[in-house]
This record gives C-alpha cells, structure tokens and sequence, in this order.
C-alpha cells in the first residue's frame, strides 16, 4: 500500500506521513467503520485526489480552514504571503526597501477570495480590520462563508464579476488570482485537475490577464499581488506602468512569489 501511495505523493515519506494523517482522520468515526474510511480515503487517493480534499480542511497560520472540491486548496506559498501580511499590518514595517513611508491599513479587499484563508486569517489576527471578499464562484464563496461561521471572523464575502463590479476605495488590495497558463495547465500534477481550472489558468499565454486589469482599477493604496515564479518582471513592469512602484519577494523555496507595491497617487 504504501508503494502505491508513493507513486502518488512523490516519496516514500510523504507516502508514510499521508497514511498516518488519514489513519489520524479516521479516528473521528465510529470505531466499526474506520477501517472502511481508510479504505476509502486511499482508494480516493490513489485516484490522485488531493489530500486536503479527503481530510477536508487545512491548517492555515493556526486557523482550520475548511477544503471542498473544486475551491481551490490554500497553499504553502499563499500562507507564508499572509503570514507577512499579518505580521506588517500593525506596524507596517515589515515591507523593507519599498522607498515610501507606508501608513495604517483600516481597509482592505481581497480578489479571486477561494476559501477564503486570507481575509479570514487577517480578520482573525486584526478584528478591526473592514475587509471585503469577492469571488465569482458561487462554491468558492459558498465555503468562504462556512469558514467565516467556523471561526467566527468579521469578512464581507460576495459573490461577483470583478471585471464587472464597481469597486469602492481601499487601504489595500489583496489578490492570489488565477496565474497559471494554458500551456503550463497542460503539465501540472494529476491532483490539480481536481481544483477549479478558472481558479488556477488565465485565457492569455503569459498568465497577466488579472495582474493587468486589477493593477488598472487604481483602487487601493497598496497591492499585494501572488505570482508566478517567472512572472515577477512583467508584473512589476504592469504595476508601473498603472501607478505603483513594487518590490519582489521570493517564498522559502527561493522562487519570487509576491510583490508588494504602493501606489503614486493615493495620498
């Protein structure tokens, strides 16, 4: 059994680790049905579904966040963005080299929401915080929802078009949008075509079509933007070209993956 999970998760020990999770997991239910559980959550494994989806939530900077097919799963890379964020909203000083004198954040918006682990873990962190979330998949602020009763955060979730919506003024802009390209979906992991494929691939060939029109709103004083580890110079040079001067900064594994920028126009 763990040979073929191997196949699946990459390595003997990832192997060992998904087995004791699930075994962990299983222990919730009734004594004379966890072994059909187990079954059951392997055999859905072996079909390459994603963990998260089998276990059914995540831990994210301390928070159960609840996973449902197809919303897309939060991630490492997105928790270590966050965990900045939260981190440089009461003192705003944790951005270095950004050549401007940033100020308080009372407003925020997050675009392309999913889960919504962002704005529940900002929330949560930083209750005073107004925060809006927009998503236009109705699963994925469906779930953002149950998530905000679980854990009891103060976020205005919506469902809506962001290419249509009429937004109002923010402190700060927070997106993980959709990044992926059409050429690169083809060659991504067999579990990932589990996730809501408009959640992850863009229509353009370079993956900017959301970098582009969200810069373009003008809508916030800062932006803190997830990207691709080989987009960081298109976005910048998109972010300049609307306003903002940025930085990039790289995730743990040494790939660039957000960029934090401030506008020159917002006073």
């Amino acid at each position: 059994m763990i040979r073929k999970l191997q196949r699946v998760s990459g390595s003997l020990q990832q192997a060992k680790a998904e087995l004791r999770w699930m075994k962990d997991a299983v222990k919730s239910y009734p004594i004379d049905k966890q072994q059909e559980k187990l079954d059951w959550f392997i055999t859905r494994r072996l079909r390459h579904v994603p963990l998260q989806y089998i276990l059914g939530s995540v831990d994210f900077l301390g928070l159960n966040i609840l996973t449902r097919p197809p919303v897309l799963i939060p991630r490492w890379e997105t928790e270590e963005i966050t965990e900045r964020l939260v981190n440089t909203i009461p003192t705003m000083d944790a951005f270095p080299n950004t050549g401007k004198e940033l100020s308080k954040i009372t407003k925020v918006v997050e675009l392309c929401c999913g889960s919504g682990c962002i704005s529940l873990a900002l929330s949560h962190y930083h209750p005073s915080l107004d925060i809006d979330a927009f998503d236009i998949s109705k699963s994925a602020v469906r779930l953002s929802k149950l998530n905000q009763r679980k854990l009891n955060t103060n976020v205005d979730f919506q469902i809506q078009d962001i290419f249509k919506h009429k937004f109002k003024d923010y402190d700060l802009l927070v997106c993980n949008p959709p990044y992926v390209t059409p050429s690169e979906y083809e060659n991504l992991a067999k579990s990932l075509y589990y996730e809501d494929k408009y959640a992850l691939v863009t229509k353009d060939k370079l993956g900017l079509e959301f970098y582009e029109y969200i810069s373009s709103l003008k809508i916030s004083k800062y932006i803190c933007f997830e990207i691709g580890e080989k987009q960081a110079t298109l976005v910048q040079e998109i972010l300049q070209k609307n306003g903002y001067s940025s930085i990039v900064y790289k995730d743990m594994a040494g790939k660039d993956r957000s960029i934090f920028a401030t506008s020159q126009f917002h006073s």
